[in-house]
């Protein structure tokens, strides 16, 4: 029974209830119901409940008819905009050499990996498929027949490409969790970016260790990072949400803490002051010694090793400091007057 049908019989049942529950009145107390009663209402919210379920199903197929339709225009325009970010990450980086005076692309700095978009890519679409628009009952591992379309209000022809693909009585595609080894539905499992496949529960015990375990995280597998917006789809939406909250603290080298013992918040690099090394919390607003993770203080830092190794240069070569700018300056002509 295809989906218009079986609303249309839903509908049908939904107008029998109305009737029955109408000719029943009168016929008990005031604010009493009884057992013929309170069952045609479950029933009555039964039918509700489902009709809701095939307007989603129905609202589902919908949005996948229409992103086939567009498939081609949509995709030129996510590679447009990929193209104007890069084009745009290009003139900063140019406008941060010209400003600094170095190349910024030579500079030693960490580069995110790259992140694709993983609905894309026809295994993802397919997975999606079969979890969310399969009908009751049904086994095959290809995208079922979209076989209703809302916005036409018809029945709308299946893709070719997955009609092609079906096969009578067709097995379902399986998938090897790397890390149990359990043999699971194609769609159960998440391919990451070395090729290895792992099951929901794994791959959530991944990136939940990653997040109390420093020295697991980035979550990765041969070695390679894999990505929230790749396997997102796999992962309970409460722990995609505490991972992206916690992606920028724990992708920090050098992490700062308010010094407060009853805040230790985590403080922002950009909150912190990269001239006096004074970071500030945005939670009890106290101020914190980037150096040495101490009350922020007044002065050379004595953890600051880089800056101690250059006051012991500067004795030895007889700099001077400014005392407005705190910069060295070296004297090669001239008196010792310093402006």
């Amino acid at each position: 029974m295809d989906l218009q049908l079986l609303s249309a019989v839903i509908q049908l049942q939904l107008q029998d209830s109305e009737e029955l529950s109408g000719s029943g009145k009168g016929k008990q107390r005031e604010g009493t119901l009884s057992d013929a009663q309170l069952a045609l209402m479950m029933y009555t919210e039964d039918l509700m409940s489902t009709n809701a379920i095939l307007e989603d199903r129905r609202m589902a197929q919908s949005m996948a008819m229409a992103v086939i339709r567009d498939g081609q225009v949509l995709q030129r325009a996510h590679e447009q905009e990929t193209q104007f970010d890069q084009d745009r990450e290009i003139a900063r980086n140019l406008q941060d050499s010209d400003e600094s005076g170095f190349d910024a692309h030579c500079a030693t700095k960490p580069q995110p990996p790259v992140e694709t978009d993983p609905w894309t890519e026809d295994e993802m679409l397919a997975k999606a498929a079969a979890l969310y628009m399969q009908e009751p009952g049904t086994t095959s591992s290809t995208p079922p027949a979209l076989a209703y379309d809302s916005d036409c209000n018809h029945t709308a022809a299946e893709p070719s490409a997955w009609a092609a693909a079906r096969r009578p009585n067709e097995p379902t595609k399986k998938g090897n969790c790397i890390a149990c080894g359990e043999t699971l539905d194609f769609y159960e499992v998440a391919r990451v970016p070395c090729n290895h496949e792992y099951c929901r529960p794994c791959l959530a015990q991944l990136f939940e260790l990653s997040i109390t375990d420093e020295s697991l995280f980035p979550p990765r597998c041969d070695n390679m990072e894999i990505l929230l917006s790749q396997v997102r789809f796999f992962l309970p939406t409460d722990l995609a949400r505490r991972f992206e909250a916690k992606y920028a603290e724990l992708s920090t080298k050098n992490k700062v803490y308010c010094h407060d013992a009853r805040c230790s918040q985590w403080i922002q690099p950009s909150a912190i002051d990269q001239g006096t090394n004074v970071a500030t919390c945005p939670a009890c607003r106290k101020t914190t010694c980037a150096m040495c993770k101490n009350v922020s203080h007044t002065g050379n830092c004595p953890d600051d090793t880089g800056l101690q190794q250059l006051l012991s240069t500067a004795d030895a070569q007889q700099w001077q400091r400014c005392f407005e700018c705190r910069r060295f300056v070296e004297l090669e002509t001239g008196c010792n007057h310093m402006t």
